[in-house]
């Protein structure tokens, strides 16, 4: 989720309230083109599976869609607590044969143990953690990225930094820190399933939060590895803004629905054929 949240912020931010906003942006080397519309979303090649994501968050719908098999999942908010509390039962259950077992080891394996489940959510409730302050240090370096003019920061985290980020300052008037409440309707959306994962809202809205106390929006992000060298995680190649047609938000003609949006997301692999039937001939006609 949070390399999602990564990849569509500056999209997101770049969105203009009375238009829509075309990016292309490319992700660990694959290229992804993101759409929004006022309170709607699409992902072209989510996740480089192949597959689209859209979401409306004023009817709080989920879909994702899968080209090869013409197949489609959705979710709605009720779905998506169904699911979180699946992943609760699923928690409890794995916690409490994790507790069984611990209680044959020796003090110190049963501690290291304690800890690595508290490290991954699978431990006793714990207080929630204060996420550590990101802080942005300037570098002097200037970039032009997807002809915006953007700035180096080092971005240190926790007294660390490994990342550098070319940002586009709030005051250029491109971003608006209002735009990023489409994304923030996703992150509400998509509580009700990582609340029974381990996380809380409250954790998932500090990504967005930290978002905000930023300079401005992140053009490009790169990784800097141990030899001085950077690593480009993530860049924007183009930005269009126009009005995008209604059905990009809509099922395609042709289309089967076979479950839920979650389930599909959850599912390894982008073949859904075991899932749907095939399509009919008279679908093929209409393509």
């Amino acid at each position: 989720m949070k390399a999602f949240v990564l990849a569509c912020s500056p999209l997101l931010a770049a969105g203009a309230a009375t238009a829509g906003v075309t990016v292309q942006m490319l992700e660990h080397g694959k290229l992804q083109t993101v759409q929004i519309d006022g309170n709607k979303m699409r992902v072209d090649d989510w996740e480089g599976r192949g597959r689209a994501l859209t979401f409306d968050g004023d009817a709080k719908i989920l879909r994702i869609f899968d080209s090869k098999s013409r197949t489609y999942g959705e979710s709605n908010s009720a779905d998506m607590r169904q699911q979180g509390e699946k992943f609760k039962q699923q928690m409890a259950q794995a916690r409490a044969s994790m507790e069984k077992e611990m209680a044959s080891l020796p003090p110190e394996q049963r501690k290291a143990m304690e800890e690595m489940m508290r490290k991954t959510g699978g431990g006793s409730q714990q207080p929630e953690e204060k996420q550590a302050e990101k802080k942005y240090r300037p570098t002097g370096e200037k970039k032009t990225i997807a002809g915006q003019r953007c700035e180096v920061y080092r971005v240190i985290e926790g007294g660390d930094s490994d990342e550098e980020q070319c940002i586009i300052p709030w005051s250029a008037g491109v971003v608006k820190k209002d735009d990023l409440k489409a994304l923030e309707s996703f992150a509400d959306f998509w509580g009700e399933v990582v609340s029974g994962m381990g996380m809380t809202r409250q954790q998932l809205h500090m990504q967005f939060e930290a978002l905000r106390s930023a300079p401005g929006f992140p053009a490009q992000t790169a990784e800097l590895q141990s030899d001085g060298k950077r690593q480009v995680r993530n860049e924007i190649k183009s930005i269009a803004r126009a009005s995008i047609p209604a059905e990009k938000f809509l099922v395609p003609p042709g289309y089967k629905k076979v479950g839920s949006a979650i389930g599909l997301m959850m599912s390894e692999g982008s073949d859904q054929k075991s899932q749907a039937a095939p399509p009919e001939e008279e679908d093929d006609e209409k393509k």
